[in-house]
């Protein structure tokens, strides 16, 4: 689900349209709500957006904003949630359907990892960029579904260690940091228009994550 660029320009990112996944359960008029914040979160970030600035890209009034979220920062909380569900969703997936090998893991959740970031740039960076505006509960459910994310990499990399094929001297830990935040940032370059391809993008990615573990990359 998509809006049109406002008319500022995108400081944090490169691509011009607030992109969700599908979310079940949410009437149409929320999701015009969390589309409208994702686009002004991306331009000025969460503190620079005003409740009143989102009712007017929503096309409502800010009484009517308020029946379907209470705050702003409630909003900002349903899209991270929606971003780190997607995120863990995906990496699930791509592990469960890789073969048992451990670097064919790595590859897959790295191709998922990043293939997220060029799908929903927008999503990816409000997220990473606003955590920290979160509080309480809102801030400690998504670090517990970040730190699930984070764990399936952190056992594959172990996993490739003990097996003996990445040959890593340092804290898997470290190592599942620097692959993580080397996808992260794909969603402030990328835009649809970019001269290469996403899975041109997702190859090169699996090939550096390949390198950080120690692992043999194909062809190399």
């Amino acid at each position: 689900m998509e809006i049109s660029r406002s008319r500022q320009t995108l400081s944090r990112v490169a691509t011009e349209t607030a992109v969700l996944p599908a979310v079940s359960g949410l009437k149409d008029s929320k999701l015009i709500v969390l589309r409208s914040a994702l686009e002004l979160f991306a331009h000025r970030g969460f503190a620079g957006t005003s409740i009143r600035d989102i009712a007017e890209l929503a096309g409502m009034k800010s009484a009517s904003l308020y029946s379907h979220y209470k705050s702003k920062e409630q909003i900002l909380a349903a899209l991270i949630k929606i971003g780190h569900e997607e995120l863990l969703r995906r990496l699930r997936q791509a592990v469960m359907a890789s073969p048992p090998d451990p670097v064919q893991r790595l590859r897959a959740i790295i191709r998922a990892h990043v293939r997220l970031h060029t799908e929903f740039s927008m999503l990816a960076v409000v997220v990473n960029h606003e955590l920290h505006a979160l509080s309480g509960d809102y801030v400690s459910g998504a670090l517990a579904l970040r730190n699930q994310a984070a764990e399936l990499l952190i056992d594959i990399i172990v996993q490739g260690q003990k097996e003996g094929v990445f040959r890593l001297s340092h804290d898997p830990l470290l190592a599942a940091s620097a692959i993580g935040a080397m996808g992260l940032r794909v969603a402030e370059w990328y835009s649809s228009d970019h001269r290469l391809s996403v899975s041109e993008i997702e190859e090169a990615y699996a090939d550096f994550g390949c390198q950080i573990v120690g692992a043999e990359v194909p062809g190399g």
